[in-house]
């Protein structure tokens, strides 16, 4: 067939040629031929005069656009006129068998760019408003529609799903509702070939142009099966920045390492509970949370890396707070830094050279103590900060706002108490209590008492504990447990029940200082109201309830906070384990959240957790 045979007239470019012979394929395709028979000619709807449109000059790809559009069922005398183009009536069906209002860039004057540039907004639910004017080209309507696209991806983490089916090629394109993922799917079976340059080109139409798979678009190429899906493009996700840190400028993580012994003792004699630092001395640094690096979608937009996770301002006594974040020390003292609470604080210290007794009084001191001595029986020592011991403790009363360091060791004979808010460590312990918020740690334990919200660790090749009562929220770990004696030991990992206990507390107490707090606002307000504000100000009472309501609202604060603490320790209870490296003995009677078991025969090596205890009582019936 010569050119001017081709009806409708002359084709005046070859992208006209090949829409024909594609759009003459799929009709071909689409129709049933049964072989030794005429072809059945498909009946056109009765919406379009065939002859007027071919009086009127229309070439063949938009007589073809028409009958593609009849064959959906469109309402095609939208756009069966000779003001368009087969490009334009092209976008126009496309919108049409989307549901979208075309009537939005109907308009002829619109190029098929411009038309394809205002569907696309359409579909990607845009306001096309923004830019569906005659003034802007093509291309500032592509800017412009990316633009809203980005904004509105990261102002919804997301776009809607999209769905395109190509006529052309009888393939669909899915792309996922975040945009990371695109799809190739066979709409139906077919004999017909692809080439990965046609695949290509369909990707490109359709902005699919980051993270195309060569060996994916290989595969589609080759030939996939009738409703197939195929990953063909993957984007980068945007990651999460580093969290915000504190930079400090003394000795680490407090308290220090001890050091093992060649005997397999731990030796804590040289143990540095905190770092002494001078006045104006810088102690810490905030360094902000980072922003991650941007990902990508298949679609090409940039996808901002979110900022990490920032800290709240330390808090603490002792310390300068300085512009961008810098802390200093207000005095001479011991700094002790406790990540998990955010305080920083820099503690006075009260150093003795003797020792402690019940005749040399006892020491109570807003800051840290460090006893060079010994420290006796019915001594006692209250610290809002560190106390240190060099000697050795007998059956005194010890408590500290923060860490108990005992160089020494402890022997009380039944009578002494050690608490602490952080940790405690020490060389040995003897029939003592011990209380702590933080770990405990020492070569041996025996016939102690000992509750604690993390871990017991008794270290080194020699450790043991041997009789008494163990509580450790987080697990107990040691070289032996008991005695071959069978001394009676009782070791407790993750109490969930006193948690849930002690939580319960907190919510009651809490609700209470609420409830006083509204009561003392409420009082307040009435004298307010009676007496006036220049009057109420010399007013005891009224003063007295101000100073009332600023207590309950720090209770509420601190019990927040240990509130909080609670939740964290609870969460690390429920991992609790005890382990034993060398031999756990008879006679011990272990409780590993809530599962309870009575070692009757020597174990040798074991990690006991709720499980394993349920798992061996199973098995011994």
């Amino acid at each position: 067939m010569k050119e001017n045979d081709l009806p409708g007239g002359q084709v005046n470019n070859v992208d006209e040629l090949l829409h024909t012979i594609n759009g003459l394929i799929e009709l071909a395709n689409g129709d049933l031929v049964m072989m030794g028979e005429e072809a059945p000619v498909p009946t056109p709807e009765p919406r379009v005069d065939w002859d007027s449109l071919r009086e009127i000059g229309l070439f063949e790809p938009q007589l073809q656009e028409i009958e593609l559009g009849l064959k959906h069922h469109l309402p095609v005398e939208i756009y069966a006129k000779e003001c368009y183009n087969w490009r334009q009536m092209s976008e126009i069906r496309m919108g049409l068998m989307d549901k979208l209002n075309v009537e939005l860039y109907a308009n002829p004057l619109y190029s098929a760019e411009q038309m394809r540039e205002i569907r696309l907004g359409l579909e990607e639910n845009l306001d096309v408003s923004e830019y569906a004017k005659l003034l802007y080209s093509a291309t500032d309507m592509h800017n412009r529609r990316r633009e809203l696209l980005t904004e509105s991806y990261r102002e919804n983490a997301g776009v809607r799903e999209l769905v395109v089916k190509d006529e052309e090629t009888g393939l669909e394109l899915r792309i996922s509702e975040d945009g990371m993922e695109a799809f190739l799917r066979v709409l139906a079976n077919t004999k017909r070939k692809y080439r990965v340059p046609e695949l290509k080109k369909l990707l490109k139409q359709n902005e699919v142009i980051y993270g195309v798979s060569e060996d994916a678009l290989r595969k589609v190429a080759a030939g996939l099966s009738a409703g197939e899906e195929i990953q063909v493009a993957a984007g980068t996700k945007a990651q999460i920045g580093r969290d915000g840190r504190y930079k400090l400028f003394f000795k680490g993580n407090l308290p220090g390492i001890p050091k093992v012994m060649p005997d397999g003792r731990v030796d804590y004699s040289n143990v540095l509970v905190a770092d002494t630092v001078m006045p104006g001395q810088m102690l810490a640094q905030y360094q902000p949370a980072g922003i991650g690096k941007e990902g990508m979608t298949v679609t090409g937009i940039a996808v901002e890396g979110s900022r990490g996770k920032e800290l709240p301002p330390l808090k603490g006594q002792g310390i300068i707070i300085e512009e961008q974040g810098i802390y200093k020390a207000e005095y001479k003292g011991c700094v002790s830094y406790d990540e998990t609470a955010g305080t920083l604080n820099v503690w006075q210290v009260y150093m003795t050279e003797g020792d402690i007794n019940r005749y040399s009084g006892s020491v109570m001191f807003d800051g840290s103590v460090h006893i060079k001595g010994s420290v006796s029986d019915m001594a006692v020592i209250k610290a809002t900060g560190d106390v240190i011991v060099d000697g050795f403790v007998g059956g005194a009363m010890i408590q500290a706002g923060n860490n108990v360091m005992l160089r020494g060791g402890v022997n009380a004979a039944g009578r002494g108490c050690i608490e602490a808010g952080g940790k405690i460590m020490g060389d040995f312990f003897e029939t003592v209590t011990l209380k702590a918020r933080g770990g405990i740690e020492g070569n041996y334990f025996l016939n102690c008492n000992v509750e604690t919200d993390a871990k017991l660790l008794a270290k080194g090749s020699k450790a043991r504990i041997q009789g008494g009562n163990i509580i450790a929220a987080q697990g107990v770990e040691s070289a032996e447990i008991g005695t071959a004696a069978n001394v009676r030991t009782y070791i407790t990992a993750g109490d969930m029940l006193s948690l849930e206990r002690r939580q319960s507390l907190i919510d009651s107490r809490m609700q209470k200082a609420a409830e006083e707090q509204e009561k003392l606002e409420e009082g307040r307000d009435k004298l307010l109201k009676l007496y006036g504000e220049e009057a109420v100000n010399g007013n005891k009472i009224y003063q007295k309830a101000c100073v009332a309501i600023e207590m309950k609202i720090e209770e509420q604060e601190a019990l927040l906070k240990e509130a909080e603490h609670v939740q964290g320790v609870k969460e690390q209870a429920i991992k609790a384990c005890v382990r034993v490296s060398r031999e756990l003995h008879p006679n011990v009677l272990l409780s590993v959240n809530g599962t309870k078991m009575e070692i009757k025969e020597t174990l040798l090596g074991v990690a006991l957790t709720k499980e394993k205890l349920e798992s061996m009582l199973q098995n011994r019936g």
